[in-house]
């Protein structure tokens, strides 16, 4: 039998600007391994969801590009191992992102005997034109949905973020991260990364 609804039944339901909300926070550190399919499956019908809510619709053209936030002695410093690390970046390209309907999506990886984590911020643009077509929303499922190993923030990981200044619960939830449309204000400035910030207890 499905776990769906046993899943579904910790979401918690709060109101924000009269928009209702459901936060899942019993989230497995692995959504996409076999063991928690049923969560992958909760995962890519929250994405069709977005992507009908921003009025995206396939066929499509689309721009895709990553930026890397990497563990070196500058990022470690200047605490871009955050929210407000992720929120620079994208601001300093608000002039590519203005070109279509963007949005990002988060993913943890290590390279080899890295100790501490990279944080690539996944972008897609969907444009009036472009390179490469996407024909149905599955086309976007092998850019999205990234395969964690078992154990993946393992007890040694943690401690070595930790005592390099990283917040754990920060990391923690980028695998979990829905696909999140950027947006800028009248005044240029960024609006919320909502479907990043709503796990903002994890971290505060």
């Amino acid at each position: 039998m499905s776990k769906i609804p046993e899943i579904m039944n910790k979401g918690k339901l709060s109101k924000k600007n009269g928009e209702l909300i459901v936060t899942l926070d019993d989230f497995p550190p692995v959504p996409t391994t076999d063991k928690n399919i049923d969560y992958l499956f909760i995962m890519m019908s929250l994405q069709s969801i977005i992507l009908q809510e921003e009025g995206i619709e396939f066929p499509s053209f689309l721009e895709r590009w990553n930026i890397d936030i990497t563990p070196n002695e500058n990022n470690l410093k200047n605490n871009k191992f955050s929210l407000e690390g992720i929120r620079e970046i994208v601001s300093q390209i608000k002039t590519r992102i203005l070109e279509g309907k963007t949005f990002i999506k988060t993913q943890v990886i290590y390279g080899d005997g890295d100790p501490l984590p990279t944080i690539r911020i996944h972008f897609f643009q969907f444009v009036k034109k472009g390179e490469y077509i996407a024909r149905y929303e599955s086309s976007l499922y092998p850019f999205i949905f990234f395969v964690y190993e078992e154990n993946f923030f393992s007890d040694e990981r943690i401690k070595a973020m930790e005592d390099n200044g990283i917040h754990f619960g920060f990391i923690e939830v980028l695998p979990i991260m829905n696909l999140c449309r950027v947006e800028f204000d009248e005044n240029g400035r960024l609006k919320p990364l909502k479907e990043l910030e709503r796990y903002s207890h994890n971290w505060a």
